[in-house]
């Protein structure tokens, strides 16, 4: 029995945007968390963080335990622990046992990201493991078109929880297909203990050309996730747009990101890691002077699309070679890859709260743009 090539896409494509799905929901909600529990914005960018520390850190727990055990297993634990996180954050009267539980939720949802990348490995090779990789991310990439948009729809009928009730159906919705999935990784090809996960990890970090592939990838998305953090407050607070009209901006901003990886599919892998790298530059640049200029919200609007254009180019191109430098570990590289674009990303989400958010977030965005042009060309090189 074999899983067929639609339910892949559709399966793998929701795994990698379960992650995604699980930040961008509730961006809507932030502005009324910030005043349902009393607290600052920095405090409530602590519910961002910790989730995407705990999508960091479970990916490199993930990656090696997926590589022993298969994929199957580790993934419907990591189902059934997002489910139930969820369905405590329903009870949750105070804002640090939301922080925390918003850690448990990045954790279960890491192993669905870091799965469904090395899954894709174990099933395809060259250029096959490229479209696959670029299906995917169109795929995960329509999450921010979907997710605001659903965590504004159930703000209508109730408060906060309501997001939290719609992503607890999404996860057991998930629960059922894993049921269907056919393991993808064969006993005879898995790591055979502890020894092989550290060995594995070692071989990677010590291939330059496959750190500074994951560098790419890391300082792309740290930009891209010092723009979540920050759009709900730019949007909302400084311009004053409704939680409809922000979500339909942020939709927008991923309708931008599935027209660019479409683009990035059509040319070489090198090619699209080198536009990408440039137009995430020039998106950086308008967005500093936007905001720190205090132009309109068009030209704000204009620099958050170029910035998710560029990762729409940077993202599938730079996951396919640092896959490629690790044929027979792709759990791990997979869980390198993921940690350390949501690791970074994690800690830049309480930096551009500090002082002037127009020009922490303007500063993030450049040196990151900055460091991935560089490191582009040095992988390249």
């Amino acid at each position: 029995m074999r899983n067929s090539h639609a339910f892949l896409l559709l399966f793998l494509g929701a795994l990698s945007a379960f992650g995604p799905i699980v930040m961008d929901a509730y961006l809507p909600a932030l502005p009324s968390l910030k005043s349902y529990f009393l607290v600052n914005e920095s405090r409530i960018q602590l519910t961002l963080t910790t989730t995407m520390i705990g999508l960091a850190i479970g990916q490199l727990i993930a990656g090696p335990i997926s590589d022993r055990f298969g994929r199957r297993t580790p993934l419907m634990w990591s189902l059934l622990l997002f489910t139930a996180a969820t369905i405590g954050i329903f009870f949750v009267q105070n804002i640090n046992l939301l922080i925390a539980l918003r850690l448990f939720q990045g954790l279960a949802c890491s192993a669905g990201i870091v799965i469904s990348r090395a899954i894709a490995k174990d099933l395809y090779d060259g250029e096959r493991l490229r479209k696959f990789i670029i299906i995917i991310t169109i795929i995960s990439s329509v999450s921010p078109i979907l997710a605001p948009s659903l965590g504004s729809m159930m703000l209508r009928f109730g408060d906060w929880r309501a997001i939290f009730v719609a992503l607890s159906i999404i996860g057991a919705l998930l629960i059922a297909a894993n049921f269907r999935f056919v393991e993808s990784l064969p006993r005879q090809n898995r790591l055979s203990g502890g020894k092989g996960a550290v060995y594995a990890y070692s071989l990677l970090l010590s291939s330059r050309k496959f750190m500074l592939y994951i560098a790419v990838c890391a300082l792309m998305m740290t930009g891209m996730f010092a723009y979540i953090s920050a759009s709900s407050f730019i949007y909302q607070e400084k311009f004053g747009v409704s939680a409809s009209v922000y979500a339909l901006l942020f939709g927008a901003n991923g309708a931008v990101n599935v027209l660019a990886s479409i683009v990035s599919a059509r040319m070489s892998a090198t090619r699209a890691l080198k536009m990408g790298a440039w137009i995430f530059l020039l998106s950086a640049i308008i967005v500093a002077f936007a905001l720190i200029c205090e132009l309109s919200i068009y030209a704000v609007i204009i620099g958050f699309m170029l910035l998710m254009c560029a990762i729409g180019f940077v993202e599938p191109a730079g996951s396919y070679f640092a896959m490629q430098k690790a044929p027979h570990y792709a759990g791990a590289a997979s869980a390198v890859l993921g940690f350390s674009m949501y690791f970074f990303g994690g800690l830049v989400a309480p930096i551009v709260s500090l002082g002037n958010m127009m020009v922490t977030t303007s500063a993030v965005i450049l040196l990151m743009a900055i460091l991935c042009l560089i490191a582009t060309y040095r992988a390249l090189r």
